[in-house]
């Protein structure tokens, strides 16, 4: 009989977690085309050698996405102004609400018709 122990739950909790940010990562580049740094230095599923070659700069690309990031949040939040309540409030019943409704309703025709 197989015994659980502590060490094989450890690795497993692990391997959890790092095929998790692994796939999010995958996932971020391929939804905003970004080039990926894996792809560029060798990690395909082709090559068995170096499935897990990590390229060698990673901190370089860490440092040139949170400038992106943190450059972009600070130009929205500077660029758009701030809006009362009041006229939130009504752009949200007068516009955004009959969008969604007419969006609602177009889907469902579209649905049954095609």
């Amino acid at each position: 009989m197989y015994y659980f122990n502590l060490w094989d739950l450890k690795l497993l909790i692990v391997d959890f977690f790092f095929n998790l940010s692994f796939f999010f990562y995958d996932l971020c580049f391929k939804i905003f085309n970004f080039i990926d740094p894996f792809i560029q230095n060798g990690l395909t599923i082709f090559n068995s050698k170096n499935l897990y070659q990590f390229p060698q700069n990673m901190t370089f690309f860490f440092a040139i996405k949170f400038c992106l990031c943190v450059s972009f949040l600070i130009l929205v939040r500077g660029g758009l102004p701030r809006y009362r309540y009041d006229y939130l409030t009504k752009l949200g019943w007068l516009k955004f609400l009959s969008f969604i409704i007419l969006m609602f309703f177009s889907s469902i025709l579209i649905f049954f018709l095609f």
